[in-house]
C-alpha cells in the first residue's frame, strides 16, 4: 500500500518536472526568438525601431538614430508613435492605430518632424521625409506583443521632387505669362490688321464711290442737254399738233406718250444715279426707303428683266429714315446685287419692308444657291469671296455692314444651300 503511494507522489513529481521543463524551453525560445528579432533589427542597414503593444519605442537601431542625430535616451522609453501629431497632420493616424487594434500591417509616406512629436526632448531632430511599414508581431495565442517599423529615408528623392515640382511651377508661370503676353501680341497684330484691313476696304470704297460719283454726274450732265432738247421738241410739237387739231388718239397719241414715257424714264434714272454723288455721312436728309429701293431696282432693271421676278411687300405708310441718300443707294443695290447673283437661271427676290414704333425693317429674300455654314460667319469680313478671281472683291457686304452700323442699325443674314438667303436691316425710323 505505502510502495503504491510513492508511485503516485513519483508520477506526479514527474509530471511537474515535464511541465517546468516544457516552460523553461518555451522561455528560451521567447527569449531567443527575442535576441534573434533585435539582432535583425541592431544589423538593418535601414532605420527601424520596435515598440510594445501601446505603441511606446523599446528598440531603435543605429541607422534610426544617425537619421535623425539622436541617441538613445532621447527615444527609448518616451517616444509613442500613437501619440505623434506628425501622423494626425498627414492625415495617416487611423492607419497606424489599425496595426495595434486590427493587426493590419501598412506602409506610409511621410514628412516627420520631432518638433510634432510630443516628446521635448527630440524637438532638435532633424526633419525627414519617410515611406514607413508597419509589421504587428504576436504571439501564439494570438496576442499583440510587438510592433516592427522600418523606415526608408526619402528625404533626398522627395527634396528633389520638390524642388522638380517647384522648377514646373515656375516654368508653368513663364509659360503662362509668355502665352499671355504672346495672345496680348496677337490680339494686337489682328487689331492691327482688321484696322489696315478697314482701311484699305475704306479707301477703296472711298476711290469707287468718288469715281462713281463723278461718273453718274458727269453722265447726268450729258444727258440732261439732249433731254431736254427731246423733252422740249416733243412740247412744241404737241402744241403743234393741237393748233392744227392733228392729233389723233389712236395713233399720233400712243407715240406721243410714249415719247413723254420714255423721257420721265431717263430723268428718274439720271436722278437715281445722282444719288451715288452724294456720299458725305454728315449730310443727315430725310430718306424714303421706297423710293430709294425703287430707285435702286430702275438702274438694275435692263439686269433683272426676263430672269427675275421682283414681289414687292412694301408696308401701307411712307417710311423714312434719316441719313446719306447716296450710302443708302449704295447699301441696298449691293444686296439686291448679291441676291441677283444667287440665282442661277430663273427665280424670285422678294422685298418686304414693314415699320414698328422707333425702327424700320427691311427683308431681302431670294430663292438662290444659298451660302455654307462655314461661310455665314466670315460672308463681312473685308476682302473675303467666294467668287472666282476677276468676280469679286469681297467687300460688297463688308461696306453695306458699315453703312448699317454708320446709320445705327443692324444686318442679319439667314441662309441655306440651295434655299436661299434672307437679309435683313433694322434701321431707326425718323423721329
Amino acid at each position: 500500500m505505502e510502495e503504491t503511494n510513492h508511485k503516485e507522489e513519483f508520477e506526479e513529481l514527474r509530471s511537474e518536472i515535464n511541465k517546468l521543463k516544457e516552460e523553461l524551453i518555451k522561455e528560451r525560445e521567447i527569449k531567443g526568438y527575442s535576441l534573434l528579432l533585435q539582432e535583425i533589427v541592431d544589423k538593418s542597414p535601414y532605420p527601424m525601431w520596435i515598440s510594445d503593444a501601446a505603441g511606446l519605442m523599446q528598440k531603435a537601431n543605429r541607422a534610426l538614430l544617425d537619421t535623425l542625430g539622436l541617441n538613445n535616451e532621447d527615444l527609448i522609453g518616451k517616444y509613442n508613435i500613437l501619440e505623434d501629431k506628425n501622423l494626425e497632420k498627414e492625415g495617416f493616424y487611423n492607419d497606424i492605430k489599425d496595426v495595434f487594434t486590427k493587426l493590419t500591417t501598412t506602409t506610409i509616406m511621410m514628412s516627420w518632424d520631432g518638433k510634432n512629436s510630443r516628446i521635448d526632448e527630440i524637438k532638435n531632430a532633424r526633419k525627414v521625409w519617410i515611406e514607413a511599414s508597419f509589421f504587428p508581431i504576436i504571439d501564439k495565442k494570438g496576442v499583440l506583443t510587438n510592433v516592427i517599423c522600418q523606415w526608408f529615408n526619402i528625404t533626398k528623392q522627395k527634396e528633389a521632387e520638390l524642388k522638380l515640382a517647384k522648377q514646373n511651377q515656375e516654368l508653368e508661370s513663364i509659360v503662362h505669362e509668355r502665352t499671355k503676353e504672346l495672345e496680348e501680341k496677337n490680339q494686337e497684330l489682328e487689331r492691327t490688321s482688321q484696322n489696315l484691313a478697314e482701311i484699305q476696304s475704306k479707301m477703296m470704297e472711298s476711290d469707287k464711290m468718288a469715281s462713281l460719283g463723278f461718273l453718274t454726274a458727269s453722265i447726268a450732265h450729258d444727258l440732261n442737254s439732249p433731254l431736254n432738247f427731246i423733252y422740249s421738241g416733243y412740247q412744241q410739237l404737241v402744241e403743234l399738233l393741237k393748233e392744227k387739231n392733228a392729233i389723233n388718239k389712236e395713233e399720233s397719241q400712243v407715240w406721243l406718250d410714249a415719247i413723254d414715257k420714255g423721257v420721265h424714264n431717263c430723268v428718274n434714272i439720271i436722278k437715281s444715279l445722282n444719288q451715288f454723288s452724294r456720299t458725305n455721312i454728315e449730310d443727315n436728309e430725310s430718306l424714303d426707303i421706297h423710293n430709294v429701293l425703287d430707285n435702286c431696282l430702275l438702274i438694275l432693271h435692263n439686269k433683272l428683266k426676263y430672269r427675275i421676278n421682283i414681289k414687292k411687300d412694301y408696308c401701307k405708310k411712307d417710311i423714312s429714315i434719316s441719313g446719306n441718300s447716296g450710302q443708302m443707294h449704295q447699301l441696298f443695290l449691293n444686296i439686291i446685287t448679291n441676291a441677283m447673283h444667287a440665282i442661277e437661271d430663273k427665280g424670285i427676290i422678294t422685298i418686304e419692308t414693314r415699320s414698328a414704333e422707333n425702327h424700320i425693317t427691311i427683308k431681302v429674300t431670294d430663292d438662290g444657291c444659298g451660302i455654307k455654314q462655314e461661310h455665314l460667319t466670315k460672308i463681312m469680313d473685308p476682302f473675303f469671296t467666294t467668287k472666282p478671281p476677276g468676280f469679286g472683291t469681297g467687300l460688297g457686304l463688308s461696306i453695306t455692314q458699315k453703312i448699317v452700323k454708320e446709320h445705327n442699325g443692324t444686318l442679319e443674314i439667314e441662309s441655306q444651300p440651295n434655299l436661299g438667303t434672307t437679309v435683313k436691316i433694322i434701321l431707326p425710323s425718323k423721329i
